[in-house]
């Protein structure tokens, strides 16, 4: 099977992106309360990034075993995998799965094992990997109702902004407006498409 460009990872991303934004606004329009219109934008978001992570799993694994093909020459696997299935094996270890995100301490670290001098995942700028930690955050505020999650989420999202009291919590805060036309919802997963535009381009 001929190589696919590695943008096509970006496309989805980009297409699962643009349906999320129609369906939260359809659906959270069709709500009687805010705490399910955040509830439709907290599901949403989780929903995103536990996609998001799929296909950098899939960009990984694909880069090993020539499925996509990247535009810098330069982005080669160490050993070259005869298939996905005996890459997934290698890279989980025998587990069912494995996490890429938080991006620092999953994707970078198993780059530099697997894919010459770690690229493209070494080669991603720190604004960019500062996106996907705040992405984290939020993933993991949305998710799991700790001490540690919450306050890590008000650290890096509303600690010193002037918000409404609805928008303290990660659903609400997604909800609200980053501006006239667009929601933080929308934002977030902008620039999630922006970053993984970066390591397939």
């Amino acid at each position: 099977m001929p190589s696919k460009p590695a943008s096509a990872v970006a496309d989805a991303c980009a297409r699962r992106a643009n349906y999320l934004v129609h369906y939260t606004t359809r659906m959270s329009g069709r709500c009687n309360s805010d705490a399910d219109r955040n509830q439709v934008y907290a599901g949403a978001y989780v929903a995103y990034l536990a996609f998001f992570e799929q296909q950098l799993e899939d960009l990984f694994i694909g880069l090993l075993t020539h499925k996509y093909v990247h535009p810098n020459t330069g982005v080669k696997p160490v050993v070259a995998m005869p298939n996905a299935k005996a890459a997934k094996s290698l890279i989980t270890g025998g587990r069912s799965y494995v996490d890429w995100l938080p991006y620092d301490q999953h994707t970078r670290k198993r780059a530099t094992a697997f894919l010459l001098e770690g690229q493209p995942f070494l080669g991603l700028g720190k604004p960019d990997r500062a996106a996907l930690e705040r992405a984290s955050v939020l993933r993991n505020a949305l998710a799991h109702q700790s001490d540690h999650s919450q306050r890590r989420f008000k650290e890096e999202f509303t600690d010193g902004k002037s918000l409404r009291t609805g928008e303290l919590k990660p659903g609400g805060y997604l909800r609200g407006s980053h501006s006239r036309l667009k929601t933080r919802f929308e934002v977030q997963l902008q620039e999630l498409v922006r970053v993984i535009r970066e390591l397939t381009s």
